[in-house]
C-alpha cells in the first residue's frame, strides 16, 4: 500500500467515474475522452512547466471558460491535471501535468503516431498530416515532416 503524500496543489476534487463493467479502451476514454481534455493533455504535455488558464484556453480555440474549468477540474479531480492557485491579484492560475498525467505521454504519442498514418485514409486527403501538425507537434511525435 502506498503512502498518502498530500498534494502541494490546491484542493483535490473527487471526481468518481462510473462506467459498469467495461473494457480498459472504453474506460480510457471516458476518462479521458471528450473535446476538450484530450488537448488539455496534448498541449501540457508538450510544455516543461505548467501553464497558465487563459494560456491554455488559447489552444483550445472554440472551448468557453466555464466548459475549459470544468474539464480541468474533472482532469484535477481524476489526478492527472494539477493546479496551483497564486495568492496574487488578480489571482494567477496555472494547470500542468501530474506524474499520472505525464504516463499518458506516450500513449498520446501513439495516437498521434497512429492518426499521422492513417488519418489521410479515413479522410481520403494525402495532406492531412501537414494540414493537422505544425513542425513542434510533429518533433514532439518524433516524426519528420515529409
Amino acid at each position: 500500500m502506498e503512502n498518502s503524500v498530500p498534494s502541494p496543489h490546491r484542493h483535490e476534487h473527487d471526481f468518481q467515474v462510473d462506467v459498469g463493467p467495461c473494457c480498459p479502451v472504453e474506460y480510457f476514454t471516458v476518462i479521458v475522452g471528450g473535446r476538450w481534455k484530450s488537448q488539455v493533455i496534448w498541449v501540457l504535455g508538450q510544455q516543461d512547466a505548467s501553464m497558465r488558464f487563459s494560456d491554455l484556453r488559447k489552444f483550445a480555440d472554440g472551448v468557453s471558460a466555464r466548459v475549459l474549468t470544468k474539464q480541468l477540474r474533472e482532469l484535477e479531480g481524476q489526478g492527472i491535471v494539477y493546479c496551483d492557485v497564486y495568492p496574487v491579484t488578480p489571482p494567477r492560475v496555472e494547470y500542468g501535468l501530474t506524474p499520472v498525467g505525464r504516463s499518458l505521454i506516450p500513449v498520446f504519442q501513439l495516437i498521434g503516431h497512429w492518426s499521422i498514418q492513417n488519418g489521410w485514409r479515413i479522410t481520403q486527403d494525402p495532406d492531412y498530416a501537414s494540414q493537422m501538425c505544425d513542425k513542434d507537434e510533429l518533433q514532439f511525435l518524433d516524426i519528420e515532416r515529409k
